[in-house]
């Protein structure tokens, strides 16, 4: 596990990206590789954080460049900066192999000690007895399970049945929520083993993401022979400590912006189009959405809509949980601040999120103790809000899997709709979403780790070059054809 850089380390190793990414021409293939290679070298980029701020200012620059204006909404929240040293996890004075720790939780500048409590469960849905572990730090227990997209997901189409899934950290991840309650227990701590789940996975999970302050400090161990000592060294009783240094930075500020292409037929001049990303993230997949809305932008800029049109680039995403409450997301702080541009004088008829474009696939190898890329692509999470919108993407996507198209009814089935589309959904307006989430999208990257090699470019501009057919023609069609 590696501790995540402090900004002024990584200052140095981004400044010369952002002295080459904006000269680079709009040539399709050749823009996008360089979109690509500018965000893979920025890796993580938590929400206000310097590399956040490059790519907020890349895309700023890039929206000028093409000729529109940009408007900024900015907002304040207090920044959770990653450990800036290894986070120690130590049972009786002795280190422990930790694959992560846990977003908004922390020890400040001193250690978290007691008793090591086990309140490991029979399974991830009962509730450990926190009150066993009051001033002690408490051993927890968090399974992997393999997920079946068949059940979980509503669907209007699909061309080919779901194959079988690995679990995937953002889900089962969630249960670091009771971190809250183990807390108001009296708990000092928390140490979760993780099961059913390989070190290349686990390691440097981000999970969850959408959360505040979380009060006590809690780390994750996956090592097979750490799981066995922990155990053991709970049943005598055993002291434990746990140092994650980290410290919250009040009054951070980070920009959301948005451009406006105004439209072009006067009939339609009280209806808008709002096609959204988020900026924030933690590799060149999470989040990569902004490749496809700028190649749009000087499309737009070329050839103007029938409708009002405005790209939006949001803030927050890796952090809602501080700036909303749920079901909320980011872009619920925007669509709250212009209601007019969607829920007053104008109206939106249709709305699309892109996110996580081009994932490669990969799996996990139990018996090897591997987790490596296949050599496929990951199956997309592609929702669309009304059978109209269901029908036409069926006809015109061809994405990351050229012969396979599953579109999702986000309308139904057991998870409601990921990423910043849900926001579009739940104010009423008809929306088509790709929110691809493979098991490694919340993944921290180490430094030498070429982020380039997550994106399989191919898909990717399938991914862009449907997106553009499918926008192209929801303009040319009523909004009473999009409900």
């Amino acid at each position: 596990m590696r501790a995540a850089t402090l900004a002024g380390s990584l200052l140095a190793a981004t400044l010369a990206v952002t002295a080459t990414a904006p000269s680079t021409p709009y040539n399709d293939l050749q823009w996008i590789q360089s979109e690509i290679d500018f965000i893979a070298k920025l890796q993580a980029r938590l929400t206000g954080s310097p590399e956040h701020n490059i790519l907020i200012d890349h895309i700023e620059s890039e929206l000028k460049r093409i000729g529109l204006h940009v408007y900024e909404d900015i907002i304040e929240f207090s920044y959770s900066d990653p450990p800036v040293i290894q986070p120690v996890l130590k049972v009786n004075g002795q280190n422990i192999q930790l694959s992560g720790w846990i977003p908004y939780s922390g020890t400040n500048s001193s250690s978290a000690t007691g008793k090591l409590v086990n309140v490991v469960t029979p399974n991830i849905t009962a509730t450990p007895n926190w009150a066993a572990a009051k001033d002690a730090i408490a051993l927890a227990n968090l399974t992997n399970v393999a997920l079946d997209y068949n059940t979980l997901f509503g669907a209007w189409s699909l061309s080919a049945p779901w194959p079988p899934q690995p679990g995937v950290p953002a889900i089962s991840g969630v249960e670091f929520t009771n971190l809250v309650a183990a807390a108001a227990a009296g708990v000092r701590g928390v140490v979760y083993i993780w099961d059913n789940i390989t070190a290349g996975l686990a390691d440097d999970q981000y999970v969850p993401f959408q959360q505040a302050n979380l009060a006590i400090p809690g780390v994750y161990v996956q090592s097979a022979s750490a799981i066995l000592h922990l155990l053991d060294a709970a049943r005598s009783g055993t002291d434990a400590s746990i140092d994650l240094p980290g410290k919250r930075v009040p009054n951070t500020r980070s920009r959301t912006l948005y451009a406006i292409v105004n439209g072009t037929d006067h009939t339609l001049r009280n209806e808008t189009v709002i096609i959204n990303t988020h900026t924030d993230g933690v590799n060149a997949v999470e989040e990569n959405g902004h490749i496809a809305l700028l190649n749009y932008a000087r499309r737009l800029k070329a050839n103007p809509p029938r409708r009002t049109t405005i790209l939006l680039f949001v803030t927050g995403h890796m952090h809602y949980g501080e700036l909303v409450a749920a079901p909320a997301r980011a872009t619920d702080l925007w669509l709250r601040a212009h209601p007019e541009l969607w829920n007053g004088t104008q109206r939106a008829v249709f709305g699309s999120c892109v996110e996580h474009m081009g994932a490669v696939q990969f799996a996990e190898d139990f018996a090897k103790g591997t987790y490596e890329p296949t050599g496929g692509v990951e199956p997309e999470w592609l929702f669309a809000a009304t059978a109209p919108l269901a029908a036409l993407v069926q006809r015109l996507w061809s994405g990351a899997e050229p012969n396979v198209t599953r579109v999702l009814n986000p309308n139904t089935g057991e998870i409601a709709q990921s990423g910043e589309g849900l926001p579009l959904l739940k104010a009423g307006i008809p929306e088509v979403s790709l929110v691809t989430s493979p098991a490694w999208l919340l993944k921290f990257y180490d430094r030498g780790f070429d982020e380039r090699t997550l994106v399989d470019t191919k898909a990717l501009v399938r991914q862009v070059a449907s997106f553009e057919r499918l926008w192209n023609a929801v303009d040319g069609l009523s909004a009473e054809d999009l409900q």
